[in-house]
């Protein structure tokens, strides 16, 4: 009895250091693909939503979305699967050149409130009232 409870603790223990190795090199494969795509890999960041090693053939499923100083960018959902060897087999790469160039840029042109409200009614001509 006591060698089988020994037993699972080292396949358990083995197994949380598979998935943690597998995470860490993951996060290697998606930076690399990003790169050959040209895109800024200091700026460009992304988060691994899920992943999976299929039993079967031996794919790597890769699946991450893009983000914008941490925040998740919704409509970048996508995802790499590469071969036994490490190869890239196909990717779907949804994500948004220099996005954080765009959102940076976008920050500088900020109304205030009275701003937006005055551009609304000017934009729509409407006629505003006292109460």
């Amino acid at each position: 009895m006591h060698t089988k409870n020994i037993f699972i603790l080292v396949c358990t223990i083995l197994g949380l250091f598979s998935q943690v190795g597998m995470g860490q090199n993951s996060d290697a494969m998606i930076q690399s693909l990003l790169e050959a795509k040209e895109f800024n890999v200091k700026t460009t960041q992304f988060t691994i939503t899920s992943e999976h090693l299929s039993s079967t053939s031996k794919v790597h499923h890769i699946y991450y979305q893009q983000q914008v100083d941490g925040i998740i960018m919704r409509g970048t959902e996508s995802s790499a699967h590469f071969g036994p060897s490490g190869a890239l087999l196909f990717d779907n790469n949804r994500f948004v050149a220099n996005a954080s160039e765009i959102r940076n840029s976008m920050s500088s042109r900020q109304l205030s409130p009275i701003q937006a409200v005055q551009t609304v009614v000017n934009q729509w001509q409407y006629q505003l009232k006292q109460p």
